[in-house]
């Protein structure tokens, strides 16, 4: 049996279009260095930096306008320090602080008017109330920390959804306290629309959220052609794919892709 290839140095794939898809760096087969995303347009989408096989270093998220949507510093694999988030108009939509991964400061949320929506401060990862003491509020103003999900549970059960699916996004809604129990009866529909349409998804979700499903489903279509053993060299294959995704007002918190 031959032994699997340790990468070093540079590695580039491409769209289908043939325009450049990602490029990546690695080092005695870890990613090492600069790693860069692009949109099937040739727009940069995502630009991130690792060491020995970790995040490290500025890490930033665009729209396929090539405005900024997100920007953050990673080190040694951690969030740490300031994240900014925008909307697609440029406006700041929240700013986050982070201590060793965990939210750790004051977190502000911002319309596209650039009105203050929300401001809480966390520490160690807990948000806290106006006395600085642990408040168990969990109304849809505050975000859930998701640091604890139990994907393995939440993915069986959207994935139980997308299974009834035909080339469809489903989006779906629940309570903070039903999240937080791990309880599914409660969950409600709040559209559907054929698989791709993403200005129809707009009128379901929110742009910022349209944009990452639209990432999502790119890099798993990228990493279904990757994969493919039917073609020789480039993939020509006709996927039918169905997504179930699971909100909590505008939070996303998790999904389920079927093929």
């Amino acid at each position: 049996m031959g032994t699997e290839e340790i990468k070093n140095g540079l590695y580039e794939s491409f769209h289908e279009n043939g325009q450049l898809s990602k490029r990546e760096n690695y080092k005695d087969g870890e990613l090492d260095g600069l790693v860069e995303e692009f949109y099937e347009s040739g727009q940069l989408n995502q630009r991130e930096n690792y060491k020995d096989g970790e995040l490290d270093g500025p890490w930033e998220w665009f729209y396929e306008n090539g405005q900024l949507m997100t920007r953050t510093t990673f080190i040694n694999g951690k969030k740490e320090g300031l994240l900014e988030s925008f909307h697609s108009n440029g406006q700041l939509q929240m700013t986050e602080n982070y201590k060793d991964n965990e939210l750790d400061g004051l977190v502000e949320e911002f319309d596209e008017n650039g009105e203050l929506s929300i401001r809480e401060n966390y520490k160690d990862g807990v948000l806290q109330d106006e006395d600085d003491e642990q408040t168990d509020d969990t109304s849809k103003d505050k975000k859930l920390d998701l640091s604890n999900l139990d994907t393995d549970f939440w993915g069986e059960i959207l994935f139980s959804y997308a299974d009834t699916l035909f080339d469809e996004i489903l989006i779906l809604d629940i309570s903070q306290e039903d999240v937080i129990n791990q309880d599914d009866s409660n969950i409600e529909e709040i559209g559907r629309i054929e698989y791709g349409n993403w200005d129809a998804l707009r009128e379901i979700i929110s742009d910022e959220n349209v944009a990452l499903e639209k990432k999502s489903a790119e890099s798993y279509i990228q990493q279904l052609r990757d994969d493919c053993e039917l073609c020789d060299e480039v993939c020509e294959c006709e996927h039918v794919i169905s997504l179930a995704s699971l909100y909590c007002g505008d939070q996303y918190i998790w999904g389920a892709t079927n093929y």
